[in-house]
């Protein structure tokens, strides 16, 4: 079965997975939009689903860097490594291991955040 889920990015907010994919990581707030989804229907053990994401109609024009990209482009391997992270955000990677680099140095011009659509699939 697949389910559909429609996402809108917080503004202004980053939501970082707590207990949802087991990181120990604490939420933060910082003056730049939001890089990530707060997905809080995900209770179930994740190592039971593959993900499959799909970003549809993601245009972030709030930043300086107008091809943002989002590691989430192949997620159809396991979860279970944290290694995926956000990609050319000032020409780092940002791990989902609580540390993140250089987010302050973006500043928000327009927010211009649409919805973007997650599927996952048993």
């Amino acid at each position: 079965m697949i389910q559909r889920i429609s996402i809108l990015i917080p503004t202004y907010t980053i939501f970082l997975l707590k207990e949802v994919i087991g990181f120990r990581t604490e939420a933060h707030s910082l003056p730049i939009e939001a890089f990530w989804f707060c997905i809080d229907t995900f209770r179930l053990p994740i190592e039971a689903f593959r993900f499959r994401i799909e970003l549809f109609c993601l245009f972030i024009k709030t930043f300086r860097l107008e091809n943002l990209k989002f590691g989430f482009a192949n997620l159809n391997r396991s979860i279970r490594n944290p290694t995926f992270g956000f990609m050319n955000l000032n020409g780092t990677i940002t791990n989902l291991n609580g540390t993140f680099r250089d987010l302050n140095k973006l500043k928000p011009i327009e927010p211009d955040i649409r919805v973007c659509s997650l599927k996952y699939v048993q």
